[in-house]
């Protein structure tokens, strides 16, 4: 599994996935971001070491720092295109969201 995030993205949006650079990837799971500096591991649960910001280690708690999107109710592949059409923003609004693709 990959992450990515895609910023920008408008509430009710059709976009091509080439031009989300995920041509050929099967997404699986979708959340809009809610709190992105919050949604980062700050500290190694080990070591007590810092850690570096990554995509590999997300706190990922629904209705806090994500929105976890239904497929199918929320998004959808349709083709080359991806629709994004959340019930956790308003029609029109702009959003960042976090994609988990294989």
């Amino acid at each position: 599994m990959m992450r990515k995030i895609v910023r920008g993205l408008i509430n009710g949006e059709s976009k091509s996935l080439k031009e989300m650079s995920l041509d050929g990837c099967k997404i699986n799971k979708v959340y809009t971001i809610l709190k992105e500096d919050d949604m980062y591991v700050k500290f190694n649960p080990h070591t007590g070491e810092p850690c570096e910001k990554s995509l590999d280690n997300l706190i990922l708690k629904h209705w806090d720092t994500v929105f976890v999107e239904d497929m199918g109710h929320d998004w959808g592949v349709y083709g080359d295109r991806f629709k994004y059409h959340p019930h956790s923003s308003d029609i029109g609004e702009t959003c960042d969201i976090l994609v988990e693709f294989d």
